[in-house]
């Protein structure tokens, strides 16, 4: 029987000689001819595709112009593959070094997201002024190491329970914080006195949609659920901020849809996409 023998239709070495060609003439191409083309595309575009091409375009890549927006959202990488669910996945793509000059990070699914990949992703992102992350599991941890390498870091957006231990991370790493989104969030009323007693250049704050909780200080415990905040925090929050939204229990629509069950506030991820990207903080919403 004779031996079938499946032809490449070119040999090896011709291969790689042209391999080698079309590499130069990627190269070839000049970096503000590159610069104007890439300006057209999706920022998606420029990070996963456009900069694997090779050394000059990657280069390119990570030109400030492309990134004017500062913004980059890790959810649409969903559109662009479909990633296992291993916790350095995530975390792989935003510490491969690809955008330094990123200064909005939104983060739509922080808990599948190693600690040593947000190590890496952080001490690239030196620039990050803005994060809006829907859950932190390790706030003490996590302010530190922002305060630690984003030094002009002002705006943060989390829906996870914010407790005391939360909001002494943020007075003790981030004591220059201007803008806090609590949007959502179930909020302990020791946490919340704690922020407007300490973090000094607070100016904007959102607690709308919220649950509020009084911790026993002798028990360390949930005593009471309010759905208001207490009015002693109200003219605190109103005489020192510039800018302070909650809302109106009784006639609010999402804090009657929220709050109805007996099964208390939703979780950060029973909430829908839509509600997560939009915030009565204009800066925060995306």
């Amino acid at each position: 029987m004779a031996r079938i023998k499946r032809s490449t239709g070119m040999k090896p070495e011709i291969m790689a000689k042209n391999m080698k060609s079309n590499s130069e003439k990627w190269n070839a191409i000049q970096y503000d001819v590159l610069l104007k083309i890439f300006a057209t595309f999706n920022i998606m575009d420029v990070i996963l595709r456009f900069s694997t091409v090779c050394r000059s375009w990657r280069l390119v890549c990570s030109d400030p112009v492309l990134w004017k927006s500062h913004t980059i959202d890790l959810s649409a990488l969903s559109n662009y593959f479909h990633a296992p669910p291993i916790p350095s996945v995530w975390s792989q793509v935003v510490s491969a070094g690809r955008c330094p000059h990123v200064k909005k990070l939104v983060l739509s699914a922080s808990n599948i997201i190693s600690m040593k990949g947000f190590i890496m992703a952080i001490h690239n992102l030196k620039g990050l002024e803005s994060m809006m992350v829907p859950c932190i599991n390790s706030p003490y941890y996590i302010m530190k190491l922002i305060g630690q390498y984003c030094k002009n870091f002002s705006e943060l957006k989390v829906m996870s329970p914010f407790d005391l231990d939360f909001a002494t991370s943020i007075t003790t790493f981030l004591p220059r914080l201007k803008v806090l989104s609590l949007r959502c969030a179930i909020v302990h009323k020791n946490a919340l006195e704690h922020i407007l007693d300490n973090l000094k250049h607070l100016e904007v704050l959102s607690i709308s949609h919220c649950l509020f909780i009084y911790v026993s200080p002798r028990t360390n415990k949930p005593k009471y659920v309010y759905l208001n905040l207490c009015p002693i925090l109200l003219q605190k929050a109103t005489s020192r901020l510039r800018e302070f939204y909650t809302c109106e229990k009784r006639s609010c629509i999402m804090c009657n849809r929220n709050f109805a069950d007996d099964d208390g506030a939703l979780e950060w991820h029973e909430y829908d996409d839509e509600v997560w990207r939009v915030d009565e903080v204009t800066s925060l919403g995306y």
